[in-house]
């Protein structure tokens, strides 16, 4: 039977060793087509590594995330209940300059790709709504639900047309199924354990698909060793909120 397969990850935040463990995995298995889910700068040590080894591989599709879109507007004010300070942003957005924001500015904030009959989505999370701009003009993203239900899924993403949302944004891997299948990847390596995560996402040709929830093992020691001997700002507490959760 014929089949579709495709690596799928998000959140690298400049952990330049989680991404090229998850991307060494997926290249070994012969999966030469992946998406991006967003956010590839900030917090991390090592954006600008990050930068160069996602946006100039062929076989990657980089989705837009609001980090990313940050980046490319200068936006350094953080949002609501976010612990990325303005001085973090300040300096990750003067190490990639302006390099790099031809490139993100053609990143796509929503790709859908048709598998032998079934949708997939591809996206960082469920776009702002007119509430939400009202708080924040720049808001591209709705705030993130901490307790997710299949009712407020279906209701983010009523308007994506698709059989599977594939997603991030709150960096915790997530599996519901309501009137559409919604599957939050969790960060790559945003996260307390010592390994990269992503999904391989394979596609049979009567339409049924597997869904698999790939670990592989990367160096977190030397990641967060890293972050200090950069002085990236706010490292501590980075680390304290989105190094040792999940």
């Amino acid at each position: 039977m014929k089949s579709k397969t495709v690596g799928i990850f998000t959140d690298t935040h400049g952990n330049y060793l989680a991404l090229t463990a998850i991307l060494d995995y997926f290249k070994q298995q012969g999966i030469n087509k992946i998406y991006h889910l967003g956010d590839i700068v900030s917090m991390g040590p090592r954006p600008v590594e990050c930068m160069e080894r996602l946006i100039y591989d062929k076989d990657i599709v980089c989705i837009l995330g609001n980090h990313d879109n940050d980046y490319l507007n200068d936006n350094t004010i953080p949002p609501e209940l976010s612990h990325v300070s303005k001085e973090h942003k300040r300096f990750v957005f003067d190490l990639l300059g302006e390099k790099y924001k031809q490139a993100v500015s053609k990143f796509p904030k929503l790709v859908i790709e048709d598998f032998f009959g079934l949708k997939a989505a591809f996206l960082h999370y469920g776009f702002a709504r007119e509430i939400d701009l009202k708080k924040n003009k720049k808001a591209v993203f709705q705030p993130i639900d901490p307790d997710p239900t299949t009712e407020s899924f279906d209701k983010m993403f009523e308007a994506i047309d698709a059989d599977i949302i594939f997603f991030g944004h709150k960096h915790s891997p997530i599996d519901l199924k309501g009137k559409k299948v919604y599957c939050d990847v969790g960060s790559v390596g945003c996260h307390k354990g010592e390994f990269a995560r992503g999904i391989v996402f394979t596609v049979y040709e009567d339409k049924s698909y597997n869904i698999e929830r790939v670990t592989v093992p990367y160096n977190r020691k030397e990641t967060l060793t890293d972050m200090d001997k950069r002085s990236i700002p706010c490292a501590d507490y980075i680390q304290k909120y989105y190094f040792s959760a999940d």
